[in-house]
């Protein structure tokens, strides 16, 4: 007998896919990127379908190194300017692109991140007032094993990722594991621009 979190599950997974396939929202819906290339066993013919409707997995930035835990932001002030995180097997890779993704820069290991680090969050503010370039500065928060346990770094660039100031320490003691985050208040209220 199925429990009420499985059912509820194959539920939301069969309206996922009804949704999908019935043109998923209209026209300002992202399509998703699927792919079917790696699975290991067979792959469903649904799961099939949606990747030759809606193409295959592109690495934005070519390697030969795994890129995971993928993060994406994009510039609120400058819209053709997109900045991606991601793990790297030499630390932390950051790719940008300064014309809305039709070619891509970066490298697969941030400048001044060890390479015991991980979980990388990416995000853009909405300030760039006196900035020459139109860029709001963007920033990469990532985990970094300090000997004594993880600690949470961000980054900021304040040229579309094209270059990176040092990296700043959150203080704080804690031995974090996995999965930090990063966000910016875009409103213009009492917190806006915090990160």
């Amino acid at each position: 007998m199925k429990t009420l979190k499985q059912i509820s599950i194959t539920i939301l997974a069969l309206g996922f896919l009804s949704f999908i396939s019935a043109g998923g929202g209209g026209e300002q819906q992202l399509s998703p990127i699927i792919a079917n290339k790696g699975v290991a066993g067979p792959v469903s013919a649904s799961i099939q379908q949606l990747s030759a409707a809606y193409g295959v997995d592109i690495q934005v930035y070519p390697s030969t190194v795994n890129q995971t835990e993928v993060s994406i932001a994009l510039n609120w002030c400058n819209t053709i300017n997109m900045l991606i995180g991601a793990n790297t097997d030499p630390g932390q890779g950051y790719y940008y692109t300064h014309n809305s993704g039709s070619s891509w820069d970066g490298g697969n290991s941030l400048p001044g991140v060890g390479y015991f680090s991980s979980d990388p969050a990416v995000v853009y503010d909405v300030y760039n007032i006196g900035n020459p370039n139109g860029y709001s500065s963007g920033y990469f928060n990532y985990l970094e094993d300090v000997g004594s346990g993880y600690r949470v770094f961000v980054k900021k660039t304040t040229d579309g990722g094209t270059t990176w100031l040092d990296s700043v320490r959150i203080p704080d003691n804690r031995n974090y594991l996995d999965k930090n985050h990063i966000t910016s208040d875009p409103t213009s209220g009492t917190y806006s621009n915090n990160l």
